[in-house]
């Protein structure tokens, strides 16, 4: 007879009336096509991702260890990551990827208010061939993490499909090129989401008053073949998670600039704008503006008039206005209270 906890069959069957409630509700509406709640499957053993979730007051975290109902005491491979002192433990989700098992603590913990008294603004400008330009000076470069190692993904899938020829039925073989294509997948998201934690980090550390971004959408850019898989490859949408979450913890208010603002064709000191049989091509990476003569790298130009954006204004351009749409987002907004 197996011995499990009680709570990994309890949360199952919590998520499994999750799944038919939205399922229900989607048909309710009669958007159940459009939305992404379908009817609700059984996992796979081989195909899903396999997990489960523990809860109560007897998992107990240490600078090495962790203590799980019914598993007992683990070792953790990484030490001193999980908080151990003033905190209020309510889960923990074990789960399995890339042949590896990660252990996940939802806890509450007690965050200080922390008062920003900076005035400087940030402009970032998001790109493939750097991950970030910065308009204080700051440069980031992308680490290309899926086209270095596409080499060999394409090497390990060739050898998937010339096994599974071999065998339909799949073999042991098989199984384990699998976990080394998995393990290669988990790689390269680990020096992606390295590279950008760093990044990210590292502008807080700077403590600005703003920091404006783009508005990009990202799926729209995704539609383009040639730069489908680059822009995959930069990760974007990660970029702006963590930049959400970090300046909300650092009392810093986060910037969405409108969709169409043309930061990239803006020239930052007089305003004139690229358009028409002028306009800037990707493959333009060093301009001059015909009004001012004042020489533009790319990047960094359009950094600085996200600096210079300002939600709800009127910029005076060359030749007419440009008006970012009152629309345009500020996240994360902190009214520090004494």
């Amino acid at each position: 007879m197996y011995k499990y906890a009680k709570d990994i069959p309890r949360t199952e069957l919590i998520n499994l009336d999750t799944a038919f409630s939205n399922f229900f509700k989607k048909v309710k509406t009669k958007n159940y096509k459009k939305g992404k709640a379908g009817y609700p499957k059984f996992k796979s053993k081989k195909k899903d991702k396999q997990s489960f979730r523990l809860e109560g007051e007897h998992i107990v975290p240490t600078k090495d260890k962790i203590r799980l109902p019914r598993i007992g005491w683990l070792r953790l491979k990484e030490k001193g990551y999980i908080p151990t002192e003033n905190i209020r433990i309510l889960s923990a989700t074990v789960s399995k990827r890339a042949n590896k098992w990660f252990v996940s603590v939802n806890a509450e913990v007690e965050i200080p208010d922390i008062i920003n008294t900076s005035d400087e603004i940030i402009g970032v400008d998001l790109g493939s061939k750097t991950l970030a330009v910065c308009s204080n000076g700051s440069t980031f470069e992308n680490p290309k993490a899926l086209k270095n190692n596409l080499k060999k993904l394409r090497q390990l899938d060739k050898k998937l499909v010339r096994q599974l020829k071999l065998n339909k039925n799949g073999s042991k073989n098989r199984e384990k090129t699998k976990i080394k294509r998995q393990k290669l997948h988990y790689h390269i998201s680990e020096i992606r989401k390295d590279s950008i934690h760093k990044m990210a980090s590292n502008l807080m550390k700077a403590k600005p008053n703003k920091i404006v971004i783009e508005d990009l959408n990202v799926e729209g850019m995704k539609k383009n073949k040639k730069l489908s898989r680059t822009i995959s490859d930069v990760g974007m949408g990660e970029v702006k998670r963590q930049f959400e979450y970090k300046c909300k913890w650092n009392s810093i208010q986060l910037v969405l600039s409108d969709r169409f603002y043309p930061s990239t064709q803006l020239c930052s000191s007089c305003g004139y704008r690229n358009e028409g049989e002028d306009k800037l091509t990707l493959g333009i990476r060093n301009w001059t503006c015909p009004n001012c003569g004042v020489s533009h790298d790319r990047d960094f130009n359009a950094s600085v008039n996200l600096k210079n954006y300002v939600v709800g204004s009127t910029m005076k351009v060359y030749g007419e206005d440009v008006r970012p749409q009152e629309h345009g987002a500020i996240l994360n907004e902190v009214e520090n209270k004494q």
